[in-house]
């Protein structure tokens, strides 16, 4: 368990990880994650504590009473929040790698029949009770668009993994995610493709920040 992988919502994706079997990714290492908010902060993870610290997060206050904040409490507040995100900047280790290292799937997983090779008009029907309204009729939709990516990534994956690259699987207990982990490990049985090295890193249900 990476009990250290912290994901922010609020100012900015962001994802910290200090677990030690985790920090420093390995060369050619593919990561694979369930969920694109996931895969967005997996890739600034790559390179958070890279470099000089600066400044970079969006900033509001919200008061309880609704009582609109003066601007020395905002200075204030963000004054406070900025010396914390510099002083996790500077504890951090970057994960490394590239973007281009990172695949989500995020496909309804928890839903509807899994069993296909590749993801297609069973998904295709699981993703139109999802999403009804992203249905057109004759016309190429983001649904279309969704699986063919989804496919894209599929076939890259196999395809490094093949040629002898390292896999790790960020996973949770959420239905999505481990249906997602079951998924994946059926397209590799079917293929053959057999990862040399395969990494699992179960990820704590919600790490909330004040």
């Amino acid at each position: 368990c990476c009990a250290g992988l912290k994901r922010a919502v609020f100012p900015a994706f962001l994802c910290r990880c200090t677990c030690p079997a985790v920090q420093k990714g390995d060369k050619n290492m593919i990561e694979i994650v369930f969920n694109e908010s996931a895969g967005g902060c997996l890739k600034a993870a790559q390179h958070f504590g890279k470099g000089e610290y600066r400044p970079h997060s969006a900033f509001a206050l919200l008061r309880s009473d609704g009582r609109k904040a003066s601007k020395k409490e905002l200075e204030q507040a963000r004054h406070e929040f900025e010396e914390k995100e510099k002083a996790a900047w500077e504890r951090a280790v970057p994960l490394g790698g590239t973007a281009a290292d990172v695949f989500s799937f995020e496909l309804g997983l928890s839903i509807g029949d899994i069993s296909e090779k590749q993801p297609s008009v069973q998904r295709r029907r699981a993703l139109e009770l999802l999403y009804p309204l992203s249905c057109i009729p004759g016309e190429e939709d983001c649904l279309s668009r969704m699986l063919q990516h989804a496919s894209e990534n599929l076939n890259d994956v196999l395809r490094r993994v093949q040629s002898g690259e390292s896999l790790r699987i960020w996973y949770s207990h959420s239905p999505e995610e481990l249906c997602g982990l079951y998924w994946l490990m059926e397209q590799f049985a079917r293929s053959e493709a057999c990862p040399d090295s395969l990494s699992l890193v179960k990820l704590p249900d919600w790490d909330i920040q004040d």
